[in-house]
């Protein structure tokens, strides 16, 4: 006869009993089959109670064939059934063998599957391109995010649960002065955290008024609530640190580099100078050219060699409409380098513009000055 000490929350808990002649000691099987209470901690209202069937239907007592005076009973300790995690059970067995009856009890505890996990923080600029993790900067906005999840101890179960947040909780923001010993100020106090899926954030500004470049920030999260499985979880206190970067450097920076992407754009400014820089001096009016060369790159980023593709030529001369050169199509050299027989009618003007064109390259465009 026994009893396990300790169940998970949600589980099945087995306990058994084996029936004796009290005179004799010898086992013997139950007048009848034995009854269970279970109790929970000192209250005296049970919350499960019925017979000591095994369950399977082909009798009473447990394994009936190769066993005397034993029953087995499984219970389902789960909320359904009035279990709660932490708290301690009581089981009480009463049987009656010969006319006589005999008790015995059990005790045992529901424990928690789940452990908390300690939340990660970071404070995540906000910007046109997707946020990463780093400092914050002044009078840009920024967010304070907490991914809370739990850490299951139940076998086979995903290591990592995601919880629901009950209450996002409150965030505390302290700021310390940059080469002074004035301590920390608290700037925000108790500020309301959103909750968004397996975490909770925070939006602020970090404005020019309150914060200057290189000041500390530490900012601390607390009160947050989560739910896993019905259960509640109050998580702890969870703190993080940065330091305050200056806006404006990383502005004057951010558009430097937006006119350098512009520029090198198809059409834009550095493009347009390389598409019509002329060719090496010495090409012949109305005189064929072969193995002219040229370089072509891919419309997605405007740098990667376009390669194994059909390039279309065409010709403007002296400024008129661009025709189709005497060969349509140019030959493939190598890593985005194509080149194409000129005809002498391909060449026949003062001025000529040549256009190299496919779908999914940018649009190469060539001017030459040609010689007598």
């Amino acid at each position: 006869m026994g009893c396990q000490t300790e169940v998970e929350l949600g589980s099945n808990l087995t306990f058994s009993v084996t029936t004796h002649d009290p005179d004799t000691g010898i086992v013997t099987d139950a007048d009848a089959v034995p009854t269970y209470r279970v109790y929970e901690d000192i209250t005296e209202a049970s919350i499960l109670n019925g017979d000591m069937d095994d369950g399977t239907g082909a009798g009473d007592q447990f394994n009936d064939a190769n066993t005397t005076g034993f029953y087995v009973k499984r219970i389902a300790c789960t909320t359904a059934n009035g279990f709660e995690i932490n708290k301690s059970y009581n089981i009480y067995i009463e049987a009656t063998v010969g006319g006589d009856k005999g008790a015995i009890g059990y005790t045992f505890r529901v424990t928690n599957i789940y452990a908390l996990l300690l939340a990660r923080t970071s404070i995540n600029v906000i910007s046109a391109n997707p946020a990463y993790m780093h400092n914050p900067t002044i009078d840009q906005a920024s967010i304070v995010v907490s991914q809370v999840g739990l850490i299951s101890n139940k076998p086979r179960a995903a290591p990592i649960q995601i919880a629901e947040i009950t209450t996002p909780g409150l965030i505390k923001v302290w700021r310390y002065r940059k080469g002074t010993d004035a301590g920390w100020t608290l700037i925000v106090a108790g500020g309301g955290m959103a909750a968004a899926v397996g975490g909770i954030y925070y939006s602020y500004t970090f404005p020019n008024a309150d914060w200057a470049e290189g000041d500390l920030v530490l900012y601390e999260i607390y009160n947050t609530v989560v739910t896993l499985d019905t259960e509640v979880f109050n998580m702890s206190t969870v703190q993080g640190f940065g330091v305050v970067g200056q806006s404006t450097v990383l502005q004057a920076i951010q558009a430097d580099t937006n006119e350098l992407q512009t520029d090198w754009k198809n059409g834009g400014r550095l493009d347009l100078i390389l598409d019509t820089a002329a060719a090496p001096a010495g090409i012949k009016k109305n005189t064929a050219l072969t193995n002219f060369e040229f370089y072509m790159v891919l419309n997605t980023d405007h740098i990667t060699p376009a390669t194994g593709i059909t390039v279309v030529c065409q010709r403007s001369i002296d400024g008129a409409a661009f025709a189709n050169c005497n060969t349509v199509n140019a030959t493939e050299v190598s890593a985005g380098i194509y080149k194409i027989d000129l005809a002498a009618s391909d060449l026949n003007g003062d001025i000529v513009t040549l256009k190299f064109t496919e779908a999914t390259a940018d649009t190469r465009l060539i001017t030459i000055k040609t010689v007598a």
